[in-house]
This record gives C-alpha cells, structure tokens and sequence, in this order.
C-alpha cells in the first residue's frame, strides 16, 4: 500500500512540475551569418590563404584557442 501512495504521489509531483502555467517555451535566437572577407587584391589574397593555413594546422594539432 505505501509503495502504490508513493508511486500515485511522485506521478501527480512530476505532472505538476511539467504542467506549470506561464512559462514560455525557449527560443534560439538567430545565428548572425559570418561575414566573407574582403579580397581586394592579390596581397589580401595570399594572406587569407596563409591565415586559414594556420588555422588549420592549429586545429589538426588540437589548440583551440
């Protein structure tokens, strides 16, 4: 008899607890889309590709930051 009372108690609790009013469901915000480079001559050009050359290696090698 206690183990059924208990069982009856936790399911009205959990009911309870999920059926709150006013709460609001959770949005995600909008992700800002990246913004892409601006290459305007081969200068600018050759140092972006450096760059993400860099980038990557550092990431092979785990280094996150």
């Amino acid at each position: 008899m206690k183990k059924t009372t208990l069982f009856v108690t936790l399911c009205f609790l959990t009911g309870a607890a999920f059926a709150q009013p006013g709460t609001k469901p959770v949005t995600p915000k909008p992700v800002a889309k990246p913004v892409p480079p601006l290459l305007k001559n081969m200068n600018d050009s050759a140092s972006y590709a450096v760059g993400v050359s860099v980038a990557n290696f550092y990431k092979q090698q785990g280094i996150k930051n």
